[in-house]
């Protein structure tokens, strides 16, 4: 196992990294790493989670947190121990990196005491590669920056000494690139400053270390107003008369070749012409953002100009048009302008042009710029590029070459000479340039994106209109070409509400003509880009826009494309490479939304309605057949339909495609519930096939937004059977949501839509979810009449599994309404059903009912294990509905059988289950199990919170509602002893109809 904090919080079980997102984790997790293996007391995790602004029971919650960083920290779980005091993390020997980093520090310490210099730079070089980036990289902890200011002191101290050793052992040449960044990044550190002074002066760079001097002692006056120290003055001194003691190391390690400077053999100094070339633009005075980006430039191009390298350090910025590409790198050029005295070079070179700029005419404008004007021009391009490259010849230059079209562009214009750097920016990958280093622009996070937009929009618009705000910064996709024309229209109208563009721009037939301005237009930008393409990728980016889909795959490209597959993965490819797609995982590619809007413009514009129908028939039709092959995998039963050969071998095959493809599939059943008739017999087609996949995973928006197509679309068309789907599923949705009154005015409907089409068999599937829902609503008796109805007319047609899901109902119902003994009888039926039919959802069903039932009968010793098998079960077949009724029963089991504690811990996942799932009462009822637990523990003030942060949120007229209103009530009577027994029994939900 590894643990680190010594840059971005890590905990590694193993096996994997497990990932601490929760910000209070993450805070628990670095307080206990940063005193490993000691107790720490809950006091001191509790001032760093909350400083002096902690809550009411905050013990209580701080129990939470850390139960919940043990589920996120895997197998290192047990690693975490409570202790009497507070929690203690246990580590091995090497296994945490501070650590590991402070035992080689220690031992550099020795060596350096025994003048050892190899050693003490081996080991400081060892412990500074342990760190991952700045000490406790992302957690938001204001007590704990004293802890983040030490690390990073204890950092800064390795370095130096590290340094110090390399200055002992003759490493001077070598050392002055990363001197020249550290007093960059620690302009005020004399010792620094120090040191790079000696490593040029070392490497007979005298005017440079003076130099160096000189840019020290004006920082030091212009930042506190003081001259340099005593120490660093006389080493002035020492360069300035040439003194000998300053020009070799105190002690020299003999085994290092070269280490001190040999008269004779230093090179000459090559005369500067007299053409110093600052040809760099102007840079944009609000440029936001490209923090990460900015900071990698300047490292990769800080090498040592005089180091030897055989070539130039060349850095590729790629990205699409608008991304910033130009913006980002004359920041950097101008922020590293004064590495490069001899000049520095600039030229667009048009490459998103119609006819990019020929690199003959390129060479001719650098060569003027370097002072050769004299010099007689050869008329090939490789005889300019050798003038070019003859008048770079020793000197330290900078060169951006701006918008290059492709490598045979480019390659004449770098060059030879190992002083110099190269930063290029392109929409083309350029993937065939060697030995660069590269750096790919997408869009802006939110928090960038909005600093830009207010900085452009200059006023305080933004601020006094937040959401609309971040609104218009979303609706521009985070690019901030569209960030700033949206910007700069709001600045020229000052009378204009942010809101008012943000409702333009969320017309998406209208958003491209809304980001234009002046000379800025985002789909000229795009046009540039798409200009370039072959005819086959052309047409491919026009097709794969107009299906609504988030992301698409290499089979679906080959489907909507008519092509085989290899083809459909080299255009998606070649998209990828012009920017004009974006990876969106393994094999998924994904258009930038306003890409996607240009694409489909262009798609309208340019195909025939035939082909866009032909297209959009090819991809619904292979979906829907994929989703029929996916349920009788994962689903077996669940349609009536089944194929021959499956498509996927294994249930976890299906899932894993499902959740890969489930929001294309949501996406298009939406796109075709707003077309034809035909388009929506399919959309109400892939809406059954799909509906048990999205109940099993809780993706209840989806889920309401495709059966609002689907009911919406047949209604228009006047699809009668079409409409029945989507009643029947907008009812079941509305019955798991608690949108009871939905569900009713869905399922009436679906009722009298049954009866008009004579179809028996979807009559059986509404009496199940009626039943459903009167349980729901505490009427059983109704409850048990319907599902009793539905296992009557499953039965008479001839379908077992729709008989066996009734009788699984009919037994929950009758638990539900307070007769588990009458329960089980129907339970066991339906679970002898389930095996004959070697089906296993059901079965799984009626055995938590069943373990449940012998709960509420008393019998836990029965009623735990079978609830533990269940949960074993459900969480191998990704049933997280399922998943968190059984967690929850198992944890009424366990405080009927007397262990609150375990009880608690099972309630409180529960709740974090549901919360996941979006389904607030069940929220409610388990936060009241919750104040049950507390209460058989003896905290009767956590119970009474837990029952009133519990009782708005229930159903009234429930069990669950009228238990906690009592003991609440018994809770205010002090003349009344408080209740000491679990209130109720019954279990709020825990499945229901699979149909």
């Amino acid at each position: 196992m590894r643990f680190g904090v010594l840059g971005p919080l890590l905990a590694h079980d193993g096996s994997a990294d497990r990932r601490v997102v929760a910000p209070k984790q993450q805070v628990i997790l670095a307080t206990l790493l940063l005193d490993a293996n000691r107790v720490v007391p809950v006091e001191r995790i509790a001032e760093n989670l909350w400083a002096d602004a902690a809550p009411a029971g905050a013990h209580k919650t701080l129990h939470t947190y850390v139960m919940r960083l043990r589920r996120s920290l895997g197998a290192a779980a047990d690693r975490l121990r409570t202790e009497a005091r507070g929690y203690r993390f246990v580590v091995q020997d090497g296994e945490l990196d501070l650590h590991r980093f402070t035992a080689l520090a220690e031992a550099a310490k020795a060596s350096s005491a025994e003048q050892d210099w190899g050693t003490t730079a081996d080991l400081l070089r060892s412990a500074l590669e342990v760190w991952r980036g700045q000490p406790l990289q992302g957690v938001q902890s204001a007590a704990l920056s004293g802890e983040v200011d030490r690390l990073a002191e204890l950092r800064l101290d390795a370095l130096l000494a590290r340094i110090d050793a390399d200055l002992h052992l003759g490493r001077h040449e070598l050392l002055v690139p990363e001197l020249r960044d550290l007093v960059v990044r620690q302009p005020l550190l004399e010792r620094a400053h120090a040191f790079l002074m000696l490593a040029l002066y070392r490497a007979s760079r005298r005017a440079d270390a003076l130099a160096a001097f000189r840019s020290a002692r004006r920082v030091l006056a212009e930042e506190l107003g003081i001259e340099p120290g005593r120490d660093l003055q006389r080493l002035h001194g020492q360069i300035l008369k040439a003194d000998p003691a300053a020009a070799l190391p105190d002690s020299v390690s003999g085994s290092v070749p070269g280490s001190a400077p040999v008269p004779g053999l230093v090179p000459e100094p090559v005369p500067v012409p007299v053409s110093v070339p600052a040809q760099l633009p102007r840079g944009v005075r609000d440029f936001t953002g490209r923090d990460h980006e900015l900071d990698r430039i300047k490292t990769l191009l800080s090498h040592d100009p005089a180091g030897g390298a055989p070539g130039p350090a060349v850095c590729v910025i790629a990205g699409a048009g608008g991304t910033g590409k130009s913006a980002l790198a004359v920041q950097a050029a101008h922020a590293l302008r004064d590495r490069f005295p001899d000049g520095q070079l600039y030229l667009d070179l048009r490459g998103a042009d119609r006819h990019p700029l020929d690199p003959g005419h390129a060479l001719a404008e650098f060569i003027r710029g370097l002072g050769g004007d004299g010099v007689a021009l050869p008329e090939e391009v490789a005889g300019r590029s050798a003038v070019y490259r003859t008048l770079l010849a020793g000197r330290r230059v900078l060169v951006l070459l701006d918008n290059v079209a492709d490598i045979r562009q480019v390659r004449p214009l770098l060059p030879a000479e190992s002083r110099c750097c190269v930063i290029i920016t392109s929409r083309s990958r350029l993937s065939g340039l060697e030995d660069c280093a590269r750096l790919e622009l997408g869009s802006l996070s939110p928090q960038d994106g909005a600093s830009l937009f207010a900085k452009v929009v200059g006023d305080e618009r933004p601020r006094s209109e937040p959401a609309a705000a971040t609104r218009i910064v979303e609706l521009c996709g985070g690019l901030p070409l569209a960030i700033r024309i949206a910007g700069s229209r709001l600045a020229v109208r000052r009378n204009w509400r942010l809101e008012s563009l943000a409702a333009r721009l969320e017309d998406t037939a209208r958003r491209l003509d809304e980001l234009q301005t002046d000379d800025l237009q985002v789909r000229a930008t795009l046009d540039m880009s798409y200009r370039h393409l072959t005819e086959d990728q052309a047409r491919a980016f026009r097709m794969l826009a107009v299906p609504n889909v988030d992301s698409l795959s290499v089979w679906h490209a080959a489907v909507n494309l008519d092509v085989p597959a290899r083809k459909a993965e080299t255009l998606l490819e070649n998209l990828v490479d012009a920017f004009l797609l974006e990876p969106a995982g393994p094999e998924r590619y994904r258009y930038h939304d306003l890409t996607r809007m240009f694409a489909r413009e262009l798609a309208y514009l340019t195909e025939s309605p035939e082909a866009l129908t032909a297209a959009a028939g090819r991809t619904k039709t292979a979906y829907a057949e994929l989703l029929v092959h996916a349920a009788a995998a994962a689903r077996p039963g669940y349609l009536d339909e089944a194929p021959a050969e499956l498509r996927f071998g294994t249930a976890e095959a299906a899932l894993d495609w499902l959740d890969q493809e489930f929001r294309a599939v949501g996406g298009l059943i939406v796109q075709a519930g707003s077309g034809p008739a035909e388009a929506v017999r399919v959309a109400a087609d892939m809406l059954y096939r799909v509906q048990w996949y999205l109940r099993s995973r809780g993706h209840w928006r989806l889920w309401r937004d495709v059966a609002a197509a689907v009911v919406d679309g047949a209604v228009r068309s006047g699809d009668a059977a079409a409409e029945l789907v989507g009643r029947q599923s907008s009812g079941l949705l509305g019955l798991l949501t608690g949108r009871f009154d939905e569900s009713d005015e869905n399922l009436s409907a679906a009722v009298r839509l049954a009866e008009r089409l004579g179809d028996s068999l979807e009559m059986a599937r509404v009496l199940n979810r009626r039943g459903l829902l009167a349980a729901q609503r505490g009427f059983y008796r109704k409850a048990v009449a319907d599902h009793e109805a539905a296992a009557a007319l499953f039965k008479r047609l001839g379908n077992r599994l729709g008989e066996c899901v009734s009788l699984v109902n009919i037994g929950k119902c009758l638990r539900q309404g307070g007769e588990p003994a009458r329960a089980l009888a129907h339970l066991e039926q339906a679970l002898a059903l389930s095996a004959e039919l070697g089906e296993s959802e059901n079965a799984i069903m009626a055995r938590h009912h069943l373990a449940a039932c012998h709960s509420e009968l008393g019998d836990q010793d029965t009623a735990i294990p079978a609830q533990e098998a269940c949960l074993v079960f459900i969480r191998e077949h990704g049933l997280r509905e399922g998943e968190a009724f059984a967690v929850a029963e198992l944890g009424r089991a366990l405080l009927r059988a007397g262990r609150a504690p375990e009880a608690l811990a099972k309630f409180e996942e529960a709740v974090e289950l549901f919360q996941a799932l979006g389904d607030p009462n069940a929220v409610a009822v388990f936060r009241a199990d919750i104040g049950f637990a507390q209460q058989h523990l003896g905290d009767l003030a956590a119970a009474t919170d837990a029952w009133r942060a519990a009782l708005p949120a229930l159903r009234p007229g429930t069990r669950e509602a009228a238990a906690v209103r009592k003991v609440l009530d018994e809770h205010a009577d002090e003349s009344r002893p408080p209740a000491a027994s679990y209130q109720y029994g019954r279990s709020h939900g825990g499945g229901g109809a699979a149909r």
